[in-house]
């Protein structure tokens, strides 16, 4: 569970636009939460080159923290 609601209530009013936003799940003591995922795209497309996800660390739609601190190296993960 997410430290707001905001993920809920936003997923609810894109639905007339037939999109949600993009989310990833953490396994943290003692449960799974929930978190928004920043996308990014490759500039330049090369070999190997992928995308990276941003996970924040505070809700970027009204700035509540999502608990537990972790490194940031956890944070930007790669999408493949």
């Amino acid at each position: 569970m997410s430290a707001c609601n905001c993920i809920d209530q936003t997923n609810a009013a894109l639905v007339a636009h037939n999109t949600e936003l993009g989310v990833v799940h953490i396994m943290s003591e003692p449960s799974w939460s929930r978190r928004i995922a920043i996308t990014t795209n490759v500039i330049e497309k090369r070999r190997g080159a992928k995308p990276v996800r941003i996970v924040a660390r505070f809700c970027p739609l009204c700035g509540v923290s999502y608990g537990e601190q972790q490194p940031a190296a956890e944070e930007v993960q790669g999408d493949g």
